[in-house]
């Protein structure tokens, strides 16, 4: 999962990720959906937004489906990651962290609710 990016980003992070390593590729894409795939032999790396919308920037999810058939799996998901990593290291995600913890304290809230009624 990849939050606050595009999935013009992301496809051009995976493209230039396989292009590096030589690995023959083709890629899907559609414009009317959030979805776009590489296609590599029998493996594929899919780029989807479970949550669609209109947004261009948004959470993505980079699934890698019949991975165990990409002998470079763990070399193509690491760096990527760690490209990403390497550019936000400095960026603070304000709205997760107060999501998190506005639904922390609502849940401690619920228990002493519950435990003080029974």
């Amino acid at each position: 999962m990849i939050n606050n990016t595009s999935k013009r980003i992301l496809a051009d992070r995976v493209r230039s990720e396989l292009t590096r390593l030589s690995i023959p590729f083709t890629e899907e894409s559609s414009d009317f959906s959030n979805e776009h795939q590489f296609i590599i032999e029998d493996a594929t790396i899919k780029i989807y937004s479970p949550r669609g919308g209109k947004k261009e920037i948004k959470t993505f999810h980079l699934s890698f489906i019949k991975w165990w058939r990409l002998s470079q799996f763990e070399e193509v998901n690491i760096s990527i990651v760690e490209k990403f990593r390497e550019e936000r290291d400095e960026v603070i995600f304000w709205k997760q962290i107060l999501t998190s913890l506005g639904g922390g304290c609502l849940l401690i809230i619920l228990i002493f609710f519950v435990i003080w009624k029974f």
